[in-house]
């Protein structure tokens, strides 16, 4: 029966590695609240959907005031 990588005799030498895979760094992002919005437009007898985000929450009012919504 083998035995696990750490408690192997002939890998004792090795040293643990952070893992900072793209994987990891997408889980973080996914971490922070996000916000999306979805703004209504007429425009010559037919209504069009805009979509702003999603982006992270504590930016959201920063941007609603700069364009104005």
């Amino acid at each position: 029966m083998p035995t696990p990588r750490n408690l192997d005799p002939k890998f004792k030498d090795e040293k643990d590695v952070p893992d900072e895979s793209p994987e990891t760094v997408s889980e973080k992002e996914k971490e922070v609240p996000q916000i999306v919005y979805r703004q209504q437009v007429q425009e010559g007898g037919t209504v069009k959907e805009i979509q702003h985000g999603p982006m992270p929450v504590d930016d959201w009012p920063a941007y609603e005031k700069e364009h104005g919504l």
